[in-house]
This record gives C-alpha cells, structure tokens and sequence, in this order.
C-alpha cells in the first residue's frame, strides 16, 4: 500500500464526511511536508524548491489534489462538530 492509499485508508475510518476531509487534508499537508523534507535532504534543495519537485511528481501531485479538494469540501460544510 502506497502512501496515498494509506492516507485514504485512514480518513476512511472517520464516520462524518466532514472529518474524513479534514483528516485527508492534514494527513496530505504531513505526507508533503515529509516527502519535501526528504528531498531537501537527498538533494540539497531548500524548503520552496522540494516541496515544488515534490508536487510535480505524481505521487506528491496526487496527494495535493487530493488534499486542495477535501480542503475545498471543508470550506463549503458547516462546522458541526
């Protein structure tokens, strides 16, 4: 299971829709953030520069449009929680 299926897997155990997005977008915002760390390290790249190789890779473009649209979802529901 690849990093994205397991970021979907785990807002899947969420039961409101609401919370499923919030939980894809925090686990994408981490997901990136360790995908860029990683790539500052391999290549000496500062933090702008991974982190725009990271999401033009297909791995990191996923999880970033994945996490744009549940952040999009959450803005449109209302806060019940």
């Amino acid at each position: 299971m690849n990093t994205l299926e397991q970021m979907i897997a785990k807002a899947e155990k969420e039961t409101s829709l609401r919370k499923r997005a919030i939980s894809l977008r925090d686990e994408g915002d981490a997901l990136l953030e360790t995908m860029t760390q990683d790539k500052m390290a391999a290549d000496g790249l500062n933090h702008l520069d991974a982190y725009d190789a990271v999401v033009k890779s297909e791995l990191g473009g996923a999880i970033l449009r994945h996490r744009e649209e549940a952040s999009r979802f959450i803005e449109s529901q209302p806060a019940q929680d």
